[in-house]
């Protein structure tokens, strides 16, 4: 760079200039990073990405220490031809499982709709597997690229070819339970209740393939269930309102009805799955799970709720 710049004014730059420089360069790049973000949900889901990422692989190495290796696993099944991404993942425990196959946990990864993988819940899954379950990690296309309801449509085909496979997979069909953490546990808990809702599935254009009957409860981790409360102020506000523009195609997504329907609580019936509920007191998103255990509870929904007080450690 020195000797760049000498060769165009004629003389070697001083130490003052070349960081003056450097920071001129650095201030435009910051500059173009922020009118950028004006026009595009694209960089700070970039920056709300690697951060997941990075969290995520921390907690993999984590737990791999404690995921027993026994368990047997089928990787990276298509489970729709036409879709790049479209995989899921499949653990059982060891030895046979009975005739009618194995109850089975559904799980669809977090990551704020616009990150995460479902190898970051392997390790978890491998656990649940022991315990006698076979165990599934549901992979689903990432906004912006494809935007809301791609996750819901393609949860809705892994389902299906679950309940089409069930004997190869070791899938007890009328066994099935849905889990997710963080965005996936909003899109499991909207999936049931388009059950309950055939208008709002007819809206998304999803007649879903998993029968209640064949529903017997939800896991959900620290979801965010409450879209149409959300605030934008603050450094949370700049996350939701990024990842919102991201998953919705909306900059600025307040008034929009799709907030509505990603409202879990809007479309509880007395019929709705049961489930346990649980997020961090840390969460700030903690109203989300603790208002949607009490609409319903207040239905006659069977709830099983694990919350924290503040001062929890």
């Amino acid at each position: 760079m020195a000797d760049a710049i000498a060769g165009l004014t004629g003389r070697r730059p001083t130490a003052r200039r070349l960081l003056l420089a450097g920071a001129g360069v650095l201030v435009s790049m910051i500059v173009a990073l922020l009118v950028a973000m004006q026009f595009s949900p694209q960089p700070g889901v970039w920056a709300i990405r690697w951060l997941f990422e990075r969290g995520a692989a921390q907690s993999v190495a984590t737990m791999s220490a404690y995921a027993p290796q026994e368990v047997k696993a089928q990787l990276d099944i298509v489970y729709d031809p036409q879709d790049p991404d479209a995989r899921l993942d499949v653990y059982w425990p060891p030895g046979p499982a009975g005739p009618d196959g194995r109850p089975t946990i559904v799980w669809v990864h977090g990551g704020a709709f616009v990150a995460g993988s479902r190898a970051d819940v392997a390790p978890y899954l491998r656990m649940l597997a022991t315990e006698g379950y076979t165990a599934v990690a549901v992979g689903y296309s990432l906004a912006p690229s494809r935007p809301y309801p791609t996750p819901l449509r393609q949860l809705d085909t892994a389902l299906r070819y679950l309940d089409r496979h069930a004997q190869t997979l070791q899938v007890n069909p009328g066994r099935v339970f849905l889990a997710g953490d963080s965005a996936g546990a909003q899109i499991v808990a909207q999936y049931a209740a388009l059950m309950g809702r055939p208008e709002l599935a007819r809206s998304l254009g999803i007649e879903p393939g998993l029968r209640r009957a064949q529903l017997k409860g939800l896991l959900l981790y620290c979801g965010p269930h409450d879209a149409a409360s959300v605030r934008f102020d603050g450094a949370v506000g700049w996350f939701l309102r990024t990842v919102l523009w991201a998953y919705l195609g909306e900059k600025d997504p307040r008034g929009d009805p799709r907030l509505v329907d990603m409202t879990i609580s809007h479309h509880l019936t007395p019929d709705y799955p049961p489930m346990f509920i649980t997020v961090g007191q840390a969460d700030p998103l903690e109203a989300h799970s603790r208002k949607l255990a009490t609409a319903a509870r207040a239905l006659g929904i069977e709830v099983d709720s694990l919350f924290f007080d503040a001062d929890h450690m």
